[in-house]
């Protein structure tokens, strides 16, 4: 039974490894593309009110999704969610080996 989960963790060594390296990646990029994403989100705001106030509403809505996409509730939730997943993903093999 030892020698089984010897050969496992040594067979499963690259892929948990691999996934630590792309979870630390994913995070600096994720940080990085937040903050720009926050101030393109600020301008996004910005732009659909002057567009609701000169055009009308209809135009302006789709500056408005545009605000939400890019701000912390949109696209970047859907990264940390991703992101989440590959950490219960290295939990649940490092549980499995152990």
């Amino acid at each position: 039974m030892k020698l089984k989960k010897f050969i496992l963790k040594i067979l499963l060594l690259p892929v948990v490894l691999i996934a630590a390296v792309f979870e630390l990646l994913s995070k600096l990029v994720l940080n990085t593309a937040t903050i720009i994403l926050n101030i393109l989100s600020v301008v996004f705001i910005i732009t659909a009110v002057f567009i609701f106030f000169h055009d009308g509403w209809k135009e302006s809505i789709f500056a408005f999704v545009l605000a939400w996409l890019a701000s912390p509730f949109g696209l970047p939730a859907v990264a940390y969610l991703l992101i989440d997943t590959i950490k219960v993903f290295r939990s649940e093999i490092k549980r499995i080996t152990t």
